[in-house]
């Protein structure tokens, strides 16, 4: 009786346990395994420089024609296919139609949540099935009102970049989504990898996952440093920016964009929030850094879905089939309805796509608004 309660106890600490082998090319295989720290085999001047631009505000009318359409809509890879980006939408004042028409241009739609809550405390304490019904209920709402595959919705985006240990993936895991992008890193050398295995990357923010969740993907948030040499994830969140100087601030863009580049060339992260367009000589620097890259043959701009499908399959520079064009889907403004929803005690206009108003405004518990 003694035996069987003793194994019952290791099972209880062990069972749930990262697997203790080394990950290694024995034990872990692409597509759906990749090692923590494994670099890429490929030479460096054959590997392609990819740039991950992205955003996790609500997606509005305006920035859409003020800002979406001027900043990325016309701008090709050195493939001539266009370049793409990564919109990690947040339910509220979102439009819709806006994400039907950017998913349309082959942007890539993920999630970020429903609530997009400003407490880090909200996020710190959340309950795994807390963060099911954010994720999973951004999912449903991202499907059904602004008409995205769910298959095409693969990745997630915690607000304040707040991981939740593997509570966060657990949510992951049951919402059918792929891979995270919260997790930040000042390291380097971060590879996008699966956690089949333990995970050696540092942890800034939150609580770090430390049990296996099998095929689901990390992308690295890996820090810049601000004009005091002190790490910040988002080109917004650096506090000590250089002087409100165009040519200072395309600068500090390009020190940041060498790290990589000139290093080992690990995909380069760009948190671009809306916040960054009421500033006139920032928006002015991220304009000329962007015609800077377009000047850079081995520099590709992909969302991050492309970026995993690369890893998983490394293309060297030159190949027919790296990076290419994203085929265009059919979207037709005119499907667009405004519709006037009671929050609470306040009015919600919600653009939806190609669809009747929901009854109530989406929420958690009731993301179709049923």
């Amino acid at each position: 009786m003694k035996s069987v309660l003793i194994i019952s106890v290791i099972c209880v600490i062990s069972c749930w346990a990262l697997p203790r082998e080394n990950c290694d090319a024995n034990n872990c295989k692409l597509p759906d395994c990749r090692c923590y720290g494994q670099e890429i085999t490929l030479d460096l001047n054959k590997i392609p420089q990819m740039v991950l631009i992205s955003s996790d505000d609500a997606i509005t009318l305006e920035n859409y024609k003020n800002w979406y359409d001027k900043l990325y809509f016309s701008r090709k890879n050195p493939n001539n296919c266009s370049i793409s980006a990564t919109f990690f939408v947040p339910h509220e004042y979102t439009n819709y139609e806006k994400v039907h028409a950017l998913y349309a241009k082959g942007f890539e739609i993920a999630v970020n949540s429903i609530t997009k809550n400003y407490s880090s405390e909200y996020w710190e304490n959340a309950t795994s099935d807390l963060l099911t019904q954010e994720f999973q209920g951004q999912k449903k709402i991202l499907a059904k009102f602004a008409q995205v595959a769910e298959t095409d919705i693969r990745g997630v985006r915690t607000p304040l970049l707040q991981i939740n240990g593997d509570k966060t993936f657990t949510a992951i895991e049951n919402s059918g989504l792929t891979y995270d992008n919260t997790w930040t890193t000042e390291k380097l050398n971060e590879w996008p990898y699966t956690l089949n295995f333990e995970s050696k990357q540092d942890c800034l923010v939150g609580s770090c996952p430390k049990e296996t969740h099998k095929g689901k993907w990390v992308i690295p948030v890996v820090d810049w440093r601000d004009a005091t040499d002190l790490p910040c994830a988002t080109v917004q969140g650096c506090i000590n920016k250089p002087n409100d100087n165009e040519n200072d601030i395309f600068n500090w863009f390009v020190s940041n964009f060498d790290r990589t580049y000139k290093k080992n060339k690990i995909p380069f992260n760009m948190i671009i929030n809306s916040g960054l367009f009421a500033q006139k000589n920032l928006v002015a620097a991220y304009i000329k850094f962007l015609d800077y890259l377009k000047t850079l043959k081995d520099v590709y701009i992909v969302n991050h879905w492309q970026a995993i499908q690369w890893i998983q399959n490394p293309k060297e520079i030159g190949n027919k089939d790296l990076f290419p064009c994203i085929a265009a889907k059919p979207h037709n403004e005119k499907t667009a309805r405004v519709c006037t929803l009671a929050k609470d005690d306040e009015m919600r206009y919600m653009t939806v796509y190609n669809q009747v108003c929901p009854a109530k405004y989406p929420w958690l518990n009731n993301p179709e608004g049923k």
